[in-house]
């Protein structure tokens, strides 16, 4: 029963992050694992799923061992022996001997009515499986959700240095052109200082987001 309620529970999962996984842009080298990717090796090794669905195939036997009680219950008897004989004969004789009985027997009992005990029995054993199904899927539900979160941050942060990363080759390029148009006599050294003061400005928040992006990598 575990089986079919995870993988039910899975498949509606996968269908949806994996549309998700499709429409992410490949954003640096985050993209390196795929969100559909990320969610597998979730599901396959998250200890606290693991630990869901073992509860889960525990509760489910309950339900085998409550529908025990409509089974037979058979019971098997073997027993050994030796017996001494002695007759004694009308002409004053006697005779005598040694018997070895054994017996072998198979009892089977059927219970036919037991107040329904066994049927309340099924009922609450299924109804925990149930319950457990329902707490398998919210568990579920919330590690997916914390999983897809922490790849759309590692992904959001990537883009932000990536765009910190084009400005500065954008800043680069601003520089190296006013240094041209400075020899051509167009522009003045104050621009050519402002110019430079924003390419070096442009540094500093990228090598903080640069940081920041390989701290989150490495939780």
């Amino acid at each position: 029963m575990a089986s079919l309620t995870t993988h039910a529970v899975w498949g509606f999962a996968a269908r949806a992050l994996f549309a998700l996984g499709l429409c992410l842009p490949a954003v640096g080298g985050a993209a390196a694992q795929t969100l559909p990717d990320t969610l597998v090796r979730v599901y396959q090794s998250n200890a606290q799923l693991n630990a869901e669905r073992a509860r889960l195939r525990a509760t489910d036997e309950g339900v085998s061992q409550a529908l025990s009680g409509y089974r037979p219950q058979v019971s098997a008897g073997l027993s050994a022996g030796t017996q001494a004989l002695k007759n004694l004969l009308p002409d004053g004789t006697s005779q005598s001997a040694t018997l070895y009985p054994r017996t072998a027997g198979v009892t089977i009992t059927q219970t036919l009515y037991n107040g329904l005990k066994t049927a309340s029995s099924v009922r609450q054993a299924e109804s925990q499986v149930r319950s457990g199904r329902e707490g398998l899927r919210n568990v579920e539900q919330t590690v997916f959700l914390n999983a897809v979160t922490a790849y759309m941050n590692i992904v959001a942060d990537q883009a932000l240095v990536d765009a910190q990363r084009a400005n500065i080759g954008f800043l680069q390029a601003t520089f190296a052109s006013t240094r041209n148009n400075l020899d051509g006599g167009n522009v003045n050294q104050t621009d050519v200082a402002q110019d430079q003061a924003e390419r070096s400005g442009g540094h500093a928040p990228t090598h903080r987001a640069e940081v920041e992006h390989e701290q989150k990598n490495a939780q």
